[in-house]
């Protein structure tokens, strides 16, 4: 995997200027992180990720930084959210995975309401900043599924961002 991640320094450092002038990374180099299967390292192995261990996706982040930092903390935006749909009840990751091995999560920065219940679960809406990545990530937000009591308090939204599709 970190060979994998190697490889990728000279398309990101070719890259780097056109993220920065427009504040996004191209759908290019989310295209190569699904095809390097980097994104799949801390992903539960039951949908088809590596379950990786954490010191193994922080080395990626560091090789990554090499060829554009920004394209980097995306990576580990989007990588660590795998980690973070892994701690829901399993429902939830079969709401966020199960249609979609490959689907990553976003999530809110500073979601401002309490959710409510709703027949068959709980319900956050409203209008919240997003954190890095999220372009190729809340292409259609789903309802995520907690059986007992409220839902955890780190909301997500997760996307069916595929292979270099903006999902915007």
């Amino acid at each position: 995997m970190l060979e994998r991640a190697r490889a990728l320094i000279p398309p990101l450092a070719e890259r780097a200027p056109a993220a920065t002038a427009a504040r996004q990374l191209p759908a290019e180099t989310i295209a190569e992180y699904h095809a390097a299967g980097i994104l799949r390292i801390l992903q539960p192995k039951r949908f088809g990720g590596l379950q990786g261990r954490f010191s193994l996706f922080s080395r990626i982040v560091e090789e990554l930084t090499y060829g554009c930092a920004s394209s980097a903390w995306v990576y580990a935006v989007l990588a660590e959210h795998q980690w973070i749909s892994a701690q829901y009840p399993e429902q939830a990751q079969i709401d966020v995975w199960g249609k979609d091995p490959e689907a990553v999560a976003s999530s809110s920065l500073a979601p401002r309401k309490t959710a409510r219940r709703v027949p068959g679960g709980w319900r956050l809406s409203g209008r919240y900043p997003f954190s890095s990545g999220c372009d190729y990530a809340q292409g259609d937000h789903r309802r995520l599924s907690w059986r007992k009591g409220r839902p955890p308090p780190h909301r997500i939204s997760a996307g069916a961002a595929r292979r270099g599709r903006d999902r915007r």
